[in-house]
């Protein structure tokens, strides 16, 4: 256990004052964004698309797992998805998983020394692609806690403005209907003047 005083870190049991690792500029190391597994995959796009195609034409990769491999691209490229493409992040999220999935079912049923001659040749392990199918599960498991976290929060805010708004035009409604009542009054008592 490690507390924290004005920046120094002290440890139990111990008297000595700490400092924490700085930079060059003598800033804290940033700490990884979440989004940095994904922008690291994005990058790795080319060489997935190089490496797909490169597989698809090798006599030496199985029928089946040209197939695979096939079906991910048209499914990358297809207009019909699981998730529509205009849903800003998943819609595109959908896509990359299936195409991953694609070349992971290609890359078990492939020789593996066919397998790491190709992946060479972009210079990708081939264990990245399992990495990466994890990044994409963490990213949307993060943001499915997010929006159910915030969702609520947002659509309990979004509940009570509605009320409210409601309750507004309600007793904007009553307040016409007073003052109508009490014109229509004073104008049948102006016509009988009993």
């Amino acid at each position: 256990m490690t507390s924290q005083i004005q920046g120094n870190l002290i440890s139990p049991g111990s008297t000595e004052l700490k400092t924490p690792p700085r930079d060059s500029a003598g800033e804290p190391p940033l700490q990884p964004s979440a989004l940095d597994p994904m922008w690291r995959l994005i990058k790795r796009l080319p060489a997935y698309a190089r490496l797909s195609t490169a597989l698809a034409r090798d006599p030496r990769i199985p029928a089946a797992a040209r197939a695979m491999l096939i079906g991910g691209g048209v499914y990358l490229v297809s207009p019909v998805d699981l998730v529509p493409g205009f849903i800003p992040v998943a819609g595109q999220l959908d896509d990359l998983y299936v195409l991953l999935m694609g070349l992971r079912g290609a890359i078990r049923l492939s020789p593996p020394g066919v397998i790491e001659e190709h992946f060479a040749r972009v210079g990708l392990p081939v264990a990245i692609v399992d990495e990466d199918l994890a990044a994409i599960r963490t990213f949307v498991r993060r943001g499915l806690k997010w929006t159910v976290d915030n969702g609520g929060k947002a659509l309990s805010r979004m509940s009570r403005s509605a009320t409210s708004l409601a309750r507004r035009a309600r007793q904007g409604r009553q307040g016409r209907q007073g003052r109508q009542g009490r014109q229509e009054g004073h104008s049948n008592h102006d016509q009988n003047p009993l």
